[in-house]
This record gives structure tokens, sequence and C-alpha cells, in this order.
């Protein structure tokens, strides 16, 4: 028997390719493309202004500044550096810029060494969602002697963690020469990563950052282009807008 159980999946003020607060409704299984256009590295808050994200969806953990809350507001210091295009020297949370716009973190002695971006998804359904699928590129600007870990993780609780084995990777050790470039790596793909997700329950991913190997100063590093899939059921995706 063909399934047609629907998903729905709830993620603001991440921006997508679309006008500022239009709704995105998916029914078949095309991956929902995430990004971050319109971010400028100013912060984060559940109600956003222009160029921050929602902080009710998406949070920075391990900034000097402090932890980030679900539903708070964090518009200043280690959590709205502003825009970078790699080479920043201040630990925190930037708008990376490569010709294109990502959320980027510049770790430092004690900025995301360890620290995570973390996204949360509700199921408001009615229905187990089985498999869902995870893409997205990661940005590596290697101007430093130092690797950093960037590993995606997902729980059900936000406090349990489970590594997803191919979606680990590390920034290298040896830096590139001085005329150093962003550099895009895809990872993920259809492996079915998160299965049975409750009706009504929360569940996270996060990318979880720390040093590795190596001296001195770190690595910048970003997430883009977030890809989101359900396999072959149908899936509905609203509440998807940027100010």
């Amino acid at each position: 028997m063909k399934r047609t159980t629907q998903i729905l999946i709830i993620i603001a003020a991440i921006a997508v390719a679309v006008p500022a607060g239009a709704q995105i409704v998916l029914i078949d299984s095309t991956p929902t493309d995430i990004t971050f256009t319109g971010f400028t590295g100013s912060g984060f808050s559940a109600t956003p202004a222009a160029g921050q994200l929602d902080s009710d969806e998406i949070r920075v953990m391990g900034l000097s500044d402090g932890d980030q809350t679900w539903g708070g507001t964090f518009d200043s210091g280690d959590h709205a550096r502003g825009a970078s295009s790699g080479g920043a020297s201040s630990g925190g949370v930037y708008a990376g810029t490569d010709g294109d716009v990502f959320l980027m973190l510049q770790p430092g002695g004690s900025d995301v060494t360890p620290g995570s971006i973390e996204l949360r998804f509700t199921n408001s359904t009615g229905g187990i969602i089985t498999v869902l699928d995870l893409q997205y590129d990661v940005l590596v600007f290697n101007d430093q002697g130092r690797a950093n870990s960037f590993n995606c993780e997902y729980s059900a609780d936000g406090s349990s963690w489970v590594g997803i084995g191919p979606l680990m990777t590390t920034t290298p050790e040896t830096a590139d020469p001085p005329d150093v470039q962003w550099t895009r790596t895809t990872m993920g793909g259809p492996y079915g990563l998160i299965t049975d997700i409750a009706v009504g329950s929360t569940f996270y991913v996060r990318w979880f950052t720390d040093d590795v190997s190596g001296g001195g100063s770190r690595d910048e590093i970003g997430i883009d282009n977030i890809h989101i899939a359900a396999d072959t059921f149908p899936v509905e995706l609203q509440s998807f807008s940027i100010d």
C-alpha cells in the first residue's frame, strides 16, 4: 500500500530563495533548499529584524558571551559579528560571504571550541515521520594551521546526541597559501538518516565543532544550502521566512 502520511516540518526565519514572508508548500519528495540569503550577521531573535535569524528554530552554543537559548534575543558581541568574506579575527557568528551568503563560525580559544549550530524541527502532521534525508554544504576558509571538527549529529531530546558517521568532517591542519579561498563540500545524501519522529515531537540536528590538532588560530567554518527531504512521502513546509 502506498503511504500517504503528510509530513510537516516547521522552520522559521532561515532564508530561502523566495520573497520574504513567503510560504513553501511541497507535495512530493523534492528537497527543500534552506539558504541564508538575507542574513547579515546581526544576531538572533524570536521576532527577527532584517538580517537576523529566528532563535526559535536555530541557535549557536559555546560562545564566550554565553549559550543561546531557544526563543531568546542575541544581537551583540559574539552572537552578531556582522559579515565576513574570510580572515576574521574575533570569535563568534558571522554572515559569511563567498559570492553567496551562509552562516559562519569563527572559532577561538573561548568561542565554539567546543560549540555547535543547532536546528530543531517539529512533527505536527498527525503521523510518524519514518525517514528524513539531509544534505548541506560545509565551507572552510583554511587560513590557519589548526584542524577543527564539524560533525553532524541528531537528537530526540536536544540533550543526548548521536553522530552520523558519513557526515563527520575536519578542516585541514596545514593552512593554504596566502591566496586562501573558500572551499565548499557537499555532505549528506539519501542515507535515511533520521527515523521514527513521533507525532508532535521536536527533533534536533546540530553541527558540532571542536579543536582536533595543530596550534594557533583557527579556520572559519560555515554551513549553507541545507537540503531536507522525506523520500517519497508528501511534505508540507511552512513558516519559512526572513524579515
